[in-house]
C-alpha cells in the first residue's frame, strides 16, 4: 500500500505545476526534441491516463522556419517519460499525438511537411483519426478523413505507415527507408 501511494503521488505531482508560467520552457523543449517550431496559444494541462502526457490547446506548428504559414492544431498531446517528473525542466518528451483533429493545410505547408519527414531523424509524431483539409487560394477544400500516420525509427531504418479515407476509398501507405540502401514505397 505504501509503494502504491508513493508511485501514485509521484505520477500526479505534475498536476500542480504552473504550466502557464513555464510555457516558454515547454515550447523550447518541443522545438529541441521534435525540431518543429511551435507556438502555444491555449491552456496546458497534465493528464496521467492512459499514460503521463501534457495536453496542449491551440498549438501552431511550423515545420520550416522560413515558412510563414503555420499549421493550427486545436488539441494535441505530448507524451512524457514517467521517470523524470520532478519539474517541467526535467521532462523528457517522447512523442506528439494528434488525435481526432481537423487540420487545414495550404499548398506551402505540404512542401515543408515532406521535407521535415524526410530530413529529420528521431522524431515521433503520430496522427490518429484526424481530418486533413487541403485549401487553395480560392478557398476550395479537398477532404481526407480518418487520417492515421505513425513514424518510427530504429538504428538504421525509418518506417512510415499511414492510412486515409478519400472519397469513400481507403488509401494505405507504407514507406521504408533503410539508410544507405534503396527506399521502398507502397500505396494501396
Amino acid at each position: 500500500l505504501f509503494i502504491f501511494i508513493f508511485i501514485f503521488s509521484y505520477l500526479i505531482r505534475p498536476i500542480y505545476f504552473d504550466y502557464e508560467l513555464k510555457k516558454n520552457i515547454l515550447r523550447a523543449k518541443i522545438n529541441d526534441t521534435f525540431k518543429v517550431d511551435t507556438n502555444i496559444n491555449g491552456k496546458i494541462n497534465y493528464t496521467i491516463f492512459p499514460s503521463p502526457r501534457i495536453k496542449v490547446k491551440n498549438a501552431k506548428f511550423n515545420f520550416e522556419k522560413t515558412s510563414k504559414d503555420s499549421i493550427k492544431i486545436k488539441t494535441l498531446y505530448i507524451a512524457i517519460s514517467p521517470f523524470k517528473l520532478k519539474n517541467i525542466e526535467n521532462f523528457t518528451l517522447t512523442k506528439i499525438l494528434v488525435s481526432e483533429q481537423r487540420i487545414e493545410l495550404l499548398p506551402s505547408n505540404i512542401r515543408s511537411i515532406f521535407k521535415y519527414f524526410n530530413l529529420h531523424k528521431k522524431k515521433n509524431i503520430i496522427f490518429k483519426n484526424s481530418q486533413i483539409v487541403f485549401l487553395d487560394q480560392q478557398g476550395n477544400e479537398v477532404n481526407f478523413k480518418d487520417f492515421n500516420l505513425k513514424d518510427r525509427f530504429s538504428d538504421n531504418k525509418h518506417e512510415l505507415n499511414g492510412s486515409v479515407n478519400f472519397s469513400n476509398n481507403k488509401i494505405n501507405l507504407e514507406f521504408y527507408n533503410n539508410f544507405g540502401f534503396e527506399k521502398y514505397l507502397k500505396i494501396n
